[in-house]
Protein backbone atom coordinates (compact mmCIF):
# COMPACT_ATOMS: atom_id res chain seq x y z
CA UNK A 1 0.00 0.00 0.00
CA UNK A 2 1.34 3.38 -0.97
CA UNK A 3 -0.81 6.05 0.69
CA UNK A 4 -0.84 9.47 -0.85
CA UNK A 5 0.28 12.45 1.18
CA UNK A 6 -3.30 13.74 1.30
CA UNK A 7 -4.48 10.40 2.77
CA UNK A 8 -1.87 10.50 5.52
CA UNK A 9 -2.78 14.12 6.23
CA UNK A 10 -6.46 13.13 6.52
CA UNK A 11 -5.58 10.38 9.02
CA UNK A 12 -3.50 12.75 11.14
CA UNK A 13 -6.20 15.43 10.97
CA UNK A 14 -8.83 12.93 12.11
CA UNK A 15 -6.86 11.39 15.00
CA UNK A 16 -4.90 14.47 16.13
CA UNK A 17 -7.67 15.91 18.30
CA UNK A 18 -5.44 18.37 20.19
CA UNK A 19 -3.95 19.63 16.89
CA UNK A 20 -0.31 19.34 17.99
CA UNK A 21 0.77 17.71 14.72
CA UNK A 22 1.16 14.18 16.06
CA UNK A 23 -1.10 11.34 17.13
CA UNK A 24 -0.69 10.27 20.74
CA UNK A 25 -1.64 6.83 21.98
CA UNK A 26 -4.70 8.27 23.74
CA UNK A 27 -5.84 10.09 20.60
CA UNK A 28 -5.43 6.93 18.53
CA UNK A 29 -7.34 4.80 21.05
CA UNK A 30 -10.11 7.39 21.40
CA UNK A 31 -10.55 7.36 17.65
CA UNK A 32 -11.07 3.61 17.72
CA UNK A 33 -13.53 3.37 20.62
CA UNK A 34 -16.81 4.27 18.91
CA UNK A 35 -18.68 1.91 16.62
CA UNK A 36 -17.00 2.01 13.28
CA UNK A 37 -18.89 3.21 10.28
CA UNK A 38 -17.64 1.93 6.94
CA UNK A 39 -15.70 5.17 6.48
CA UNK A 40 -14.06 4.89 9.91
CA UNK A 41 -13.32 1.19 9.41
CA UNK A 42 -11.52 2.07 6.17
CA UNK A 43 -9.50 4.73 8.01
CA UNK A 44 -8.49 2.21 10.69
CA UNK A 45 -7.48 -0.29 8.04
CA UNK A 46 -5.35 2.39 6.35
CA UNK A 47 -3.73 3.35 9.66
CA UNK A 48 -3.03 -0.30 10.42
CA UNK A 49 -1.54 -0.80 6.97
CA UNK A 50 0.76 2.18 7.55
CA UNK A 51 2.04 0.56 10.74
CA UNK A 52 2.27 -2.95 9.29
CA UNK A 53 5.40 -2.34 7.23
CA UNK A 54 5.98 -6.03 6.53
CA UNK A 55 2.40 -6.47 5.28
CA UNK A 56 1.89 -9.71 7.17
CA UNK A 57 -1.26 -8.59 8.99
CA UNK A 58 0.52 -8.18 12.34
CA UNK A 59 2.11 -5.02 13.72
CA UNK A 60 5.32 -5.84 15.58
CA UNK A 61 8.05 -3.82 17.25
CA UNK A 62 10.18 -4.00 14.10
CA UNK A 63 7.28 -2.48 12.13
CA UNK A 64 7.01 0.59 14.36
CA UNK A 65 10.56 1.13 15.63
CA UNK A 66 11.32 3.50 12.77
CA UNK A 67 8.18 5.66 13.25
CA UNK A 68 7.56 5.63 17.00
CA UNK A 69 9.40 8.64 18.45
CA UNK A 70 10.51 7.93 22.03
CA UNK A 71 12.87 10.89 22.26
CA UNK A 72 10.68 12.76 24.77
CA UNK A 73 9.59 9.74 26.79
CA UNK A 74 10.72 10.22 30.43
CA UNK A 75 11.80 6.58 30.75
CA UNK A 76 13.99 6.98 27.65
CA UNK A 77 15.38 10.35 28.73
CA UNK A 78 16.32 8.98 32.16
CA UNK A 79 17.72 5.78 30.61
CA UNK A 80 15.31 3.50 32.50
CA UNK A 81 14.07 1.89 29.27
CA UNK A 82 15.50 1.44 25.80
CA UNK A 83 13.66 2.49 22.65
CA UNK A 84 12.88 -1.18 21.99
CA UNK A 85 11.39 -1.67 25.48
CA UNK A 86 9.21 1.43 25.14
CA UNK A 87 7.90 0.27 21.75
CA UNK A 88 7.21 -3.20 23.20
CA UNK A 89 5.26 -1.64 26.10
CA UNK A 90 3.31 0.48 23.61
CA UNK A 91 2.32 -2.60 21.61
CA UNK A 92 1.41 -4.55 24.76
CA UNK A 93 -1.09 -1.84 25.74
CA UNK A 94 -3.31 -2.93 22.86
CA UNK A 95 -3.81 -6.30 24.58
CA UNK A 96 -5.64 -4.86 27.57
CA UNK A 97 -5.90 -6.60 30.91
CA UNK A 98 -6.72 -10.00 29.39
CA UNK A 99 -4.12 -9.92 26.65
CA UNK A 100 -1.06 -12.07 26.24
CA UNK A 101 1.38 -9.14 25.95
CA UNK A 102 3.09 -10.74 22.98
CA UNK A 103 3.99 -7.34 21.50
CA UNK A 104 1.84 -7.87 18.42
CA UNK A 105 -1.28 -6.17 17.10
CA UNK A 106 -3.41 -8.10 14.64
Amino acid sequence: MFPKKVEIQALVKYYDTNKDGSISYDEFMSGLKDDLSERRRNMVLKAFALLDKSGDGVVTASDVLHIYDVSKNPDFLERRLTKEQIVQNFLNQFDGSRGNNDGKIS
